[in-house]
């Protein structure tokens, strides 16, 4: 039995060939990431110790609330600092591109592989554009810092990236100014912009943040069909688990600047093996009757200022035992259920005992890839 928020038949639009995800070759692999920033109110680590891979064509998608640091994680995927004063250990490479530590080459180093081979869509288009440049002219830059095309040639190459992510009638458009975009413009503009050197990797940081339902929905869609056609690894970071779970391969789940779990999209739907994960997918609308009242997760995240080496979702955990707080935390071994061999990581030290397995029937399963894939989880009914 599938979770109602696992839509097969929508996921198979990113399928690049029938070669098994787990033989595909690795694209970006993240090993024991560790950024530190000292502040005279301590030290703040908003990514400690996370390791993660990417495969070839995979999607993988990262959830967590606000400040658990997951915008800080995919920065340092591209080699980028938080800060002047931030330290790192670990290690980032591109397999085959990149042996090297992507952390230890700095801006320079890495602008080379910007754009080219990895790229990113950053969280807010209102203030990721200059807005004293046209939009044709900050495109161009992007083509040119990866070919050698002549001036006409950069013009209609920004011409075919503006339709191709939807722009109505680039050769009028590329003239406007930011501010005569919509949100939604602007945002099909940053994806034109980290399409331009043709990445392999593309890393999308809450590429719906602050805009409406409809919009959200054609940007979703057209991320999709942009991973399809051009067989791209995608990073996909959002808070709204409908979708993450119709479009993610796997989920990683952060908390306090930690991966609490990596596994499956199924796994993590069906079974979920963290007390947060579970508690995240519980609090989402649909998944209560209408006459109950939604389930809260107690409490706040910490501040990431010298946490300790234990569980730090032990706070607000309803599962929480006294040998929880002496527990130095580490990522586990967790079997799922997504079929033989699916194997994912938790950290938390209960998991084989707790059962979290989610009952989401109140949950409306979307009518098929043709609907909108945002807000999945709503209640069609209307409101009385």
């Amino acid at each position: 039995m599938s979770s109602p928020f696992y839509e097969p038949d929508l996921r198979a639009r990113l399928l690049t060939g029938n070669q098994p995800l787990e033989r595909r070759a690795v694209v970006l692999e993240a090993d024991d990431v560790c950024i530190r920033i000292d502040t005279p109110s301590g030290a703040v680590i908003p990514v400690d110790h996370v390791s993660l891979h990417l495969r070839e064509g995979e999607v993988l998608g990262i959830v967590g609330e606000t400040g658990s640091g997951k915008t800080v994680t995919c920065r340092s995927l591209l080699g980028l600092m938080p800060s002047l004063q931030a330290t790192h250990t670990g290690r980032v490479s591109y397999p085959g591109v990149l042996d090297g530590n992507a952390l230890d080459l700095g801006r320079r180093g890495m602008r080379r592989h910007w754009g080219r081979y990895i790229s990113m869509i950053p969280q807010n288009p209102m203030t990721s554009l200059n807005p004293v440049h046209r939009i044709g002219d900050q495109i161009g830059e992007a083509v040119a810092a990866h070919s050698t095309m002549t001036r006409p040639q950069r013009r209609e190459r920004v011409i075919e990236l503006m339709t191709r992510v939807g722009i109505p009638v680039p050769e009028k458009r590329l003239r406007d100014y930011p501010h005569q975009f919509s949100g939604g413009m602007l945002q099909r503009t940053l994806i034109a912009i980290a399409l331009a050197g043709n990445p392999q990797v593309l890393i999308a940081d809450e590429p719906t943040t602050a805009l409406d339902v409809i919009i959200q929905d054609q940007i979703l869609s057209l991320l999709i069909d942009l991973q399809r056609d051009t067989g791209m690894s995608l990073v996909l970071v959002s808070h709204d688990l409908s979708v993450i779970a119709q479009i993610c391969d796997r989920v990683a789940v952060m908390y306090a600047g930690q991966i609490v779990e990596l596994a499956a999209t199924e796994d993590i739907l069906r079974r979920p093996q963290h007390p947060y994960t579970a508690a995240l997918l519980k609090s989402l609308p649909g998944a209560v009757a209408r006459d109950q009242p939604l389930a809260t997760i107690t409490g706040s995240p910490p501040r990431l200022v010298d946490l300790p080496a234990t569980c730090r979702f032990r706070p607000r955990c309803g599962y929480a035992q006294d040998a929880c707080g002496t527990w130095t935390t580490e990522l586990l071994t967790a079997v799922g259920v997504a079929g033989a061999g699916s194997v994912g990581r938790v950290r938390c030290r209960r998991h084989a005992e707790l059962d979290l397995s989610t009952d989401l029937t109140m949950v409306p399963t979307a009518a098929g890839p043709s609907e909108p894939i945002v807000g999945v989880h709503a209640d069609p009914a209307p409101f009385h």
